[in-house]
């Protein structure tokens, strides 16, 4: 809820262009030919169309939307290791995605929409993209030093974070990822960007919280 005040303004953004893209779509053939186009581009770049889309999904449109909202925007050192994280994710994220169409097939149906769900929220989720997400930016804070991130695991510090971020996820994206499968195929793709950019606003806010005193490394690392 903190980091939802926090970023009131950038996140009613994003969701508000969700919206708008929704009913653009299906109201206006510019809009819909637009993210029709941008689909096809994204699909034709393969695992780098992938990596690319979610970069700009979680980084770009989060901080254009700071910008907008008059917010401070994160700072230039970090932008390499986020371009990095959010890459990594996209491709694991559009792997995912991928799967469970072959498995269970493009219908919209409560059933199909419900088994993704399950198999994104608690495999995928708790198993691939949160403990990407906690190592990447502990490291990250630790300064790549990894016999410092090794002790904060030991301390028992990312166990603690992994379970807080594991439950804002599903908070957050439970209900985001019925609406993303619930919607045509040609449509996913900008509502999945849209949800990623505001689920990244709450991510990096949280993330802030890593411990970035030093901590105690045992002399035998």
């Amino acid at each position: 809820m903190e980091a939802l005040r926090a970023n009131a303004q950038p996140f009613g953004l994003t969701l508000a262009a969700v919206l708008l893209l929704g009913v653009g779509y299906y109201q206006f053939g510019i809009i819909q030919r637009l993210i029709d186009a941008l689909t096809a581009a994204k699909v034709a770049g393969g695992i780098a169309g992938a990596a690319l889309a979610n970069i700009i999904a979680s980084l770009l449109i989060p901080e254009l939307a700071k910008l907008a909202s008059g917010m401070p925007t994160v700072e230039r050192r970090d932008l390499p290791f986020l371009a990095v994280l959010f890459g990594i994710i996209g491709i694991a994220v559009d792997l995912l995605y991928a799967a469970l169409a072959k498995a269970f097939g493009t219908s919209v149906d409560v059933a199909t929409v419900l088994k993704k769900m399950m198999i994104d929220m608690f495999m995928f989720t708790p198993l691939v993209s949160m403990p990407l997400s906690v190592i990447g930016f502990a490291l990250h804070g630790d300064r790549y030093e990894w016999r410092r991130t090794r002790a904060r695991f030991h301390s028992g510090e990312l166990a603690e974070r992994y379970i807080s971020l594991t439950l804002t996820a599903w908070c957050f994206w439970i209900p985001a990822v019925c609406v993303v499968y619930a919607m045509p195929s040609t449509v996913q793709f900008m509502v999945a960007m849209f949800a990623e950019a505001g689920w990244a606003l709450l991510l990096v806010h949280l993330s802030k919280a890593v411990r970035t005193e030093p901590v105690e490394v045992p002399k035998s690392s």
